[in-house]
């Protein structure tokens, strides 16, 4: 039977219509394509479709994000620093002061005394940093948290806020004032593990990491979606100045050579791991002769290896490996020596102990260590800090037990204060990322009556 002309006319209707639509479909979806190639979008939408893609795509079968996420979701130990104990304080060897102390899950920043009392505290992850409608929500609240700070005397804090899920371990950079008011943010999403303020003119040195996509002729077994580390230099208002690769650092140096390392991290994407920065300030220059004033000592766990990078070159001109094994927290000493946590290097009948090394770069002579083993209780797998105090004794922090201790030259403990719960490694809820020293005449933001 023939069609009914209007029929065939409104099919033909349907197919100029369908046409249409498809047609248009198609040019919004190559709009899109043109405004991220030529990047025309607002840069918020940018990030985030960037940052989601990289983190979504790398951490589909990351057993440490896994491992993350229990933890993420496990309760927190509640006020565990309202809680803690001060086992030991020699009130003639110890030296006395305020500590800071940086706790996992834990979105404030407290100081304590020797007693072990909080004397004061900073709101170190405030809300108004985040953007966004879900800055409220619960899972931000309970994913977001600090992990490094740095305290000025007056009081101000530079805060390094971490969100799991933004990337591996890093989010903002903040500055705020002693009563948690923020007096600016860099919010990169990239921000992680350490700073170090440059005593000659304020400038900020920090960690920032960034997904790349290469590959090295000689390393095939590196993924070709690579975490890259960022030496940033910032102005003392929050400015970013230089952002450095550490990749880029050491390609064409001769210790090019580090890059082509065993990855022993479950995230095989994880091949540096930078975990500390320090600035050669210039009255210590004259203890190093082989570093000159200006150039940066990183600490890369993932190598094993600590760094010198010269920021006008941009590369990295001197490195080393030594008996220690994914290390953190290296620094210069005035005595010429560098100090650095190491976390696995120590080991004594079939275990693995931590311990803190002061070394000569120059001889490679070890002046001074404090080591756990039998009988000596320390060990953290992972964080881990150490501070040489200025009547010369150390402040050492093993994270992962929730302890701090003060130890002397002779390796007595002088002051010990431990957090409360569950110990769990890696997972510990009771974890301090960081703790430092002062004395209670450098912080004038005090009322006399707590000082």
């Amino acid at each position: 039977m023939p069609l009914h002309p209007h029929s065939n006319a409104t099919f033909l209707d349907t197919l100029v219509r369908a046409g249409m639509w498809i047609g248009g479909l198609f040019l919004v979806f190559m709009l899109g394509v043109a405004a991220m190639h030529l990047r025309i979008m607002p840069s918020f939408v940018l990030e985030a479709i960037e940052v989601a893609d990289d983190w979504d795509a790398i951490t589909k079968d990351d057993i440490q994000q896994a491992e993350l996420d229990i933890i993420d979701k496990r309760p927190r130990n509640k006020n565990p620093v309202s809680r803690a104990k001060v086992k030991v304080w020699d009130k003639t060897l110890a030296y006395n002061g305020y500590t800071v102390v940086n706790v996992r899950n834990e979105d404030k920043v407290y100081l304590v005394d020797m007693e072990g009392k909080v004397i004061h505290a900073w709101d170190a992850v405030p809300r108004s940093t985040l953007k966004g409608a879900d800055k409220d929500s619960e899972e931000i609240k309970l994913r977001l948290r600090n992990s490094f700070s740095q305290l000025f005397p007056n009081g101000d804090l530079l805060v390094i806020s971490v969100m799991r899920g933004k990337t591996p371990y890093g989010h903002s950079l903040i500055k705020m004032d002693k009563d948690s008011n923020v007096l600016w943010s860099f919010d990169s999403f990239q921000m992680h593990h350490a700073v170090y303020v440059d005593k000659e003119n304020g400038n900020i040195y920090a960690l920032g990491h960034d997904f790349v996509k290469r590959t090295i002729n000689l390393a095939p077994h590196m993924p070709e979606s690579t975490l890259d580390d960022l030496v940033m230099i910032l102005s003392p208002n929050g400015k970013l100045l230089e952002s450095i690769s550490v990749f880029d650092a050491f390609m064409g140096t001769p210790f090019e050579g580090f890059l082509y390392n065993e990855i022993k991290d479950k995230a095989q994407w994880d091949r540096l791991h930078t975990n500390s920065i320090m600035k050669l300030e210039p009255e210590m220059a004259m203890h190093f002769p082989m570093l000159k004033a200006g150039q940066i000592l990183i600490s890369v766990r993932n190598m094993d290896a600590i760094a010198a990078l010269d920021p006008e070159t941009q590369k990295i001109v001197w490195a080393m490996k030594g008996p220690w094994d994914a290390q953190h927290d290296a620094q210069f000493l005035d005595n010429g020596s560098i100090l650095l946590f190491d976390n696995l290097g120590h080991s004594f009948s079939g275990k693995t102990y931590s311990r803190v090394l002061e070394f000569s770069p120059g001889t490679m002579a070890v002046p001074w260590y404090y080591a756990g083993g039998p009988g000596v209780k320390m060990f953290t797998s992972t964080h881990g800090s150490a501070e040489r105090l200025k009547n010369g004794n150390t402040l050492i922090t093993e994270s992962n037990d929730g302890r701090i201790i003060e130890v002397t030259k002779e390796g007595k403990i002088v002051w010990e204060y431990v957090l409360p719960g569950e110990r769990i490694g890696d997972l510990s809820p009771s974890t301090i990322y960081h703790a430092r020293r002062f004395s209670k005449n450098e912080l004038t933001f005090l009322a006399p009556e707590k000082q």
